[in-house]
């Protein structure tokens, strides 16, 4: 994780912080354990499990009667990291799925150097503007579930074809992620999706390329891509896996 203090802090303002001095801390937000950290002098001596019980018990005194490791809103962790299974299996949490984050550094990112059609025939690509129900109509066909997050301000890039869009990604030239920290401005894409009828041509991903480009000019220096499980696809634009989250529960 490379955010700095203050954008540690800024990540973690509406959760209940669990303290265990010099020692480690813990951070809780409805049902969810955003983050759990033990200093590397106090790591063996109970103090994990320790923070994960109080963190349990703050749920539990919440009325709810699951814990989730991380939880999908989260800007830190969604997830139990690799190396952290077994410790949460141990204390009880079961895993049923998982993603892969991904990442690409924009001062090698160079579009035409890419082994993909950048520009299909009869598309174009640009961002959203007008009315929105055309756009909201396009995100239906692909996941009825993400038009809560095409909101009216929201940057969105798009593929066009005979003036429609057939492709869609929300854009965001600054986000707040585990990538973030001192001197970063992290960008990312995401709902990224091509409409039924226009798949199988390389829009999808000519798309994101396309974004990449105008995340990189915005003078952003990274790209983050959050929770997908297309890593063979992504790879083709440059991204690469750096953490794989596991999505873990316990019913307390």
């Amino acid at each position: 994780m490379e955010m700095t203090f203050e954008q540690l802090k800024a990540s973690l303002e509406n959760a209940d912080m669990i303290s265990e001095g010099e020692k480690g801390f813990a951070a809780v937000s409805g049902n969810c354990i955003r983050l759990i950290c033990v200093s590397p002098e106090f790591r063996g001596q109970g103090i994990g499990r320790k923070l994960l019980s109080d963190c349990e018990r703050v749920i539990s005194e919440k009325g709810f009667s699951e814990a989730v490791l991380g939880g999908f809103d989260s800007p830190l962790f969604i997830g139990a990291t690799e190396d952290s299974v077994g410790f949460f299996e141990k204390m009880g949490y079961n895993f049923n799925d998982g993603c892969a984050e991904m990442t690409l550094d924009f001062p090698d990112f160079d579009i035409c150097k890419l082994e993909i059609p950048i520009y299909p025939e009869g598309v174009s690509f640009g961002f959203y503007s007008g009315d929105r129900k055309p756009l909201y109509a396009a995100v239906r066909s692909v996941d009825e579930d993400w038009e809560q997050y095409f909101g009216n301000d929201e940057p969105v890039f798009c593929a066009f074809e005979k003036g429609v869009p057939v492709g869609f990604t929300i854009v965001d030239y600054d986000a707040l992620c585990i990538l973030s920290g001192e001197g970063q401005k992290v960008g990312s894409i995401g709902c990224v999706g091509t409409v039924p009828a226009a798949r199988r041509r390389g829009i999808g991903l000519a798309m994101a390329a396309h974004a990449c480009t105008e995340l990189k000019k915005s003078g952003c220096t990274r790209l983050f891509v959050h929770y997908t499980h297309l890593e063979k696809w992504y790879a083709k634009i440059g991204c690469r896996t750096f953490m794989r989250y596991h999505f873990g529960r316990k019913i307390i």
